[in-house]
């Protein structure tokens, strides 16, 4: 199971005797009414994906690789002409080939109990059962979706602060609006060695126990300066290697691809689709100088012959305001040439900026605006420049994206649309799970998420919040 897209859900439906028949009914159910409504809640009931389009690229003919090219010149010529010349018609263009692994999402679901007798009871009679556990998924699902599209793909779901072996407690602490925010009870996670992503700890003397299971979550407080803490059901003994500062992702997050070596499953965000694979900590950001700032579409942005794909980062280094704001916006639209019609923040700076009294809050030029997938929505009028506002969770503390999002795409295999169910030799989706008297059922999807003109982009670091 790589990237589940939530925890495990698990459903009693009381005991009986399973027949053809209800499993039957309960894999139409699964297949013809919450799998569609997976996919659009997933995909379109969120402002922030709803204004991203759905498809920009194909992959190529064995499905393996999403491709992608770069234009590094323009294509329309201006400039001073010789006398009795011709005009110039044209700058030839030259292009930068991209190319990533084909990554993938899970949606996962268990059925418990040696029968579905509420199948059995009446045609319909358990859809309410099944409903209650498909809604948390679906909330569950749209979070984690967020966090990897305010990522920088490398799985990260929180960091280790300490590892209580007494209680098998691990106190973490989190970039989103508070720590715990992607863990939750029956969830399983892996703890990764922060100085080589896909080098898992483990729990006791055994190199091989590595995964852990959650059972119990505390959310803490940011404001407070408290820090949250997960309980899991494995015993945290001696010859654990967990540490401080270990990073925390789902279980098997990482694995390999055609053989191309251990790597993140999930798709990029926009942490590092946006970035100049630059070291900005002196500026109140992050060191973006490992691989995953680095490289775009598995290409070296840092080279002087690639700069289309080098974004901007700008610090703000304090409060933002319509002042700052502009300024930025000016050198963006004449320095840079990019046209941004999106202001993504933190809740919190929301809060402080945007929602605040009128007579404190900075930003006195908002009205409300129609955003791009037929939203309606707050925005911000600054000189000629119209701006959508919007907050995610899961955004870094300090940081904001001034983004196209025409620019931004999410990117599926050619004739698929969503997630398609994992089918069985006889051509069912529930599977029995080993050793059990449990069913289950997985489906998967193939998407990525790209950058078409990563150059036009601007990422805003070291925001006062």
């Amino acid at each position: 199971m790589t990237m589940p897209t939530t925890a495990v859900r698990r459903v009693d439906m009381n005991s009986g005797a399973y027949t053809n028949a209800s499993l039957d009914s309960l894999e139409g159910v699964l297949k013809d009414v919450y799998l569609p409504g997976f996919n659009n809640t997933l995909w379109f009931d969120n402002k922030f994906t709803g204004m991203i389009e759905q498809a920009a690229a194909k992959l190529d003919a064995t499905g393996r690789r999403i491709i992608g090219a770069f234009k590094t010149q323009r294509s329309g010529g201006v400039g001073p002409m010789e006398e009795g010349g011709t005009f110039r018609k044209s700058v030839p263009v030259d292009g930068i080939q991209g190319w990533e692994w084909l990554k993938y999402s899970n949606m996962y679901v268990e059925f418990t109990g040696p029968a579905l007798a509420t199948v059995q009871s009446g045609q319909g009679s358990y859809i309410d059962i099944v409903d209650d556990h498909m809604t948390s998924m679906l909330d569950s699902a749209k979070l984690d979706v967020e966090r990897i599209l305010m990522g920088d793909g490398s799985g990260k779901i929180a960091t280790v602060v300490s590892a209580d072996a007494a209680t098998n407690v691990i106190t973490v602490k989190g970039d989103a609006f508070f720590d715990t925010q992607f863990l939750e009870p029956g969830m399983w996670i892996e703890v990764h060695n922060p100085a080589a992503m896909g080098t898992c700890r483990q729990y006791d003397a055994t190199a091989t126990n590595i995964a852990m299971q959650i059972t119990s979550v505390t959310k803490g407080n940011k404001r407070t300066g408290t820090n949250g803490t997960i309980t899991v059901a494995q015993d945290i003994a001696a010859g654990s290697t967990i540490a401080k500062n270990d990073i925390i992702t789902r279980e098997k997050a990482y694995g390999q691809i055609h053989g191309a070596g251990t790597f993140c499953l999930e798709p990029s965000g926009l942490l590092n689709l946006v970035s100049d694979g630059a070291d900005h900590t002196a500026d109140g950001g992050a060191n973006e100088t490992g691989d995953a700032y680095k490289y775009i579409w598995n290409t070296d942005r840092t080279l002087a012959a690639n700069t289309p794909l080098k974004s901007i980062v700008t610090a703000i280094g304090g409060e933002l305001d319509e002042e700052s704001l502009l300024t930025v916006l000016i050198e963006t639209e004449n320095q840079y040439q990019a046209n941004p019609n999106l202001l993504v923040v933190t809740p919190r700076a929301m809060l402080k900026y945007f929602l605040n009294t009128k007579d404190d809050r900075r930003f006195n030029t908002m009205s409300a605006m129609d955003w791009v997938g037929g939203y309606k929505g707050m925005g911000i009028q600054l000189h000629d420049r119209q701006l959508m506002l919007t907050s995610l969770n899961s955004l870094k503390t300090g940081t904001g994206f001034l983004m196209n999002t025409g620019d931004f795409a999410f990117i599926r295999p050619v004739g698929r649309s969503g997630y398609q169910w994992l089918t069985q030799g006889s051509g069912g989706i529930l599977t029995q799970k080993e050793n059990s008297d449990c069913k289950f059922a997985t489906a998967v999807d193939y998407w990525s998420f790209t950058c078409q003109k990563p150059d036009k982009q601007i990422k805003l670091i070291n925001i006062t919040e």
